[in-house]
């Protein structure tokens, strides 16, 4: 199979997102804001991607990424391929806590390995 437009789209906000807490490999679900954000970008992606022939829908098997891509999928009239090995990455020890956490834990200087010199943005927010 080959395609010619691959398009990624993130999921929608969960509380763990909003709380900043690294999820991982955690199912967790859209909140509201996640669930509306997930319905605004299906009625734009569907909008574009309208009429076109051959239109798949592939997702993570996590229900937040399900959940989006479910959206759409409903809107254009096809189902949702779920595949596991799309998954957000397994982030180990770290997964459910917050950045205050996983300091408190003593695990400080491994998250600093993971953000790198200079780097100050959360990479799962």
């Amino acid at each position: 199979m080959t395609a010619g437009t691959v398009l990624l789209c993130r999921h929608g906000r969960t509380a763990h997102n909003h709380e900043g807490v690294w999820q991982g490999q955690l199912d967790t679900e859209l909140d509201d804001v996640g669930r509306e954000q997930a319905r605004t970008a299906a009625e734009v992606l569907a909008a574009w991607l309208g009429g076109r022939d051959g239109v798949t829908v592939v997702s993570s098997d996590l229900l937040r990424a399900s959940e989006t891509a479910g959206l759409l999928a409903d809107r254009l009239g096809v189902e949702v391929q779920l595949d596991k090995r799309l998954r957000e990455i397994d982030v180990g020890r770290w997964q459910g806590l917050s950045r205050a956490a996983i300091v408190a834990a003593g695990m400080g200087a491994e998250l600093d390995l993971w953000f790198g010199e200079g780097r100050r943005i959360d990479p799962l927010l």
